[in-house]
């Protein structure tokens, strides 16, 4: 009888063994999953900063400066294109 508690408890260690096997692999593939979704975060992070980097760059934002400038026009001069131009009067 002794010999059948040995065997059970046994038993029952093993089948307690698995499961956590079991688990700890899920555990390990959820942070697999995890730290390669970190990395596409940071990839798309980097991706972000170099394209806002090269739209501030001074030479960019001195074009995009130019294009929208805004001349004056000074009160009762006529001007031919009126698109650019606004009044400070």
């Amino acid at each position: 009888m002794r010999i059948a508690w040995i065997i059970f408890v046994l038993t029952i260690i093993a089948v307690a063994m698995v499961k956590l096997r079991a688990k700890q692999s899920s555990l390990r593939a959820q942070t697999f999953r995890l730290e390669l979704y970190r990395y596409r975060l940071r990839q798309q992070l980097w991706d972000r900063q170099v394209h806002l980097q090269e739209a501030l760059s001074p030479t960019r934002m001195e074009d995009a400066n130019r294009k929208m400038a805004l001349r004056l026009q000074t009160p009762g001069v006529d001007v031919d294109d009126d698109n650019q131009i606004v009044r400070r009067d």
